[in-house]
């Protein structure tokens, strides 16, 4: 693991615990986070932790499946903990001494995270980034120079997050909110099962680099499984995560009233 992925992973995951320790230090323990989302965050941590720590990544380097299996930890399951567990929350207990509002933060800035946030800026920029890597130019440079390798890293889960949080964290109210959620799970499924198809049913070897270490048909049967598992398992991945706020959106739905329903009725 090289030396700015183990930054990126102390700078959250050292803060997190600090904030939730002085939280509950003042709240109590389990409120203000409860105790699910700190275990969610932990678990998120520790999976990106063992993802990018040796012998997964070495493996992940001599072999394509391994490499996609860790790709979809990145994208659709590492996010996701990391972002029920509220760092937000947490971090600004940490960084409470450090005063400071979005008000006075320079507008260039506020304006790129409005505009880095949107739903479909999100998707476009995840749905690029994860192209781009499985491009055979750029996967052989990640696999030759570890700087090129921990941007990979870095932009897959970066725009990832910006994904997920469109989706946890929408803009709005909860039902539209909860029905972006759905299509952009949605949308995503779609996309990387289009590219896992195409390496699955590929019948060329798409990376020389595997070819060489592995020989011509054990570099295909690689590749297809790799295909296999971005399809069909990140495919349940994000249909699951549909699912969840797709309840959440028939939950939001308001309610009617039978006719004849006065509004103190409705209310109580």
């Amino acid at each position: 693991m090289t030396t700015a992925v183990w930054i990126t992973i102390v700078a959250l995951v050292l803060p997190y615990g600090e904030g939730v320790r002085r939280l509950w230090r003042a709240a109590g323990t389990g409120r203000g986070i409860a105790w699910w989302r700190a275990g969610s965050f932990a678990a998120g941590a520790a999976i990106l932790i063992a993802t990018l720590s040796a012998p997964f990544d070495a493996l992940a380097d001599a072999r394509f499946s391994v490499h996609m299996a860790e790709h979809l930890l990145m994208v659709a399951v590492i996010p996701p903990l990391v972002l029920l567990g509220s760092p937000e929350v947490a971090f600004a207990w940490t960084f409470r001494a450090v005063r400071w509002q979005r008000d006075r933060l320079p507008v260039a800035v506020r304006t790129g995270w409005l505009w880095a946030t949107t739903p479909l800026v999100a998707w476009l920029a995840h749905t690029a980034t994860l192209w781009l890597w499985h491009q055979p130019q750029w996967y052989q440079a990640a696999l030759e120079n570890a700087a090129v390798h921990a941007v990979e890293h870095l932009s897959l889960l970066g725009t990832a997050f910006l994904l997920w949080r469109c989706a946890i964290r929408p803009r709005g109210g909860r039902r539209a909110g909860a029905g972006i959620a759905v299509l952009l799970m949605l949308a995503t499924a779609m996309q990387s099962g289009a590219l896992g198809a195409l390496l699955a049913s590929s019948t060329r070897v798409w990376y020389p680099a595997q070819e060489l270490t592995l020989g011509h048909a054990a570099a295909l049967a690689d590749q297809q499984l790799a295909g296999l598992l971005m399809w069909i398992p990140g495919g349940l991945l994000y249909a699951l995560a549909g699912c969840v706020f797709f309840y959440t959106w028939i939950g939001a739905r308001p309610r009617v009233a039978p006719m004849g329903t006065t509004s103190a009725e409705v209310a109580q």
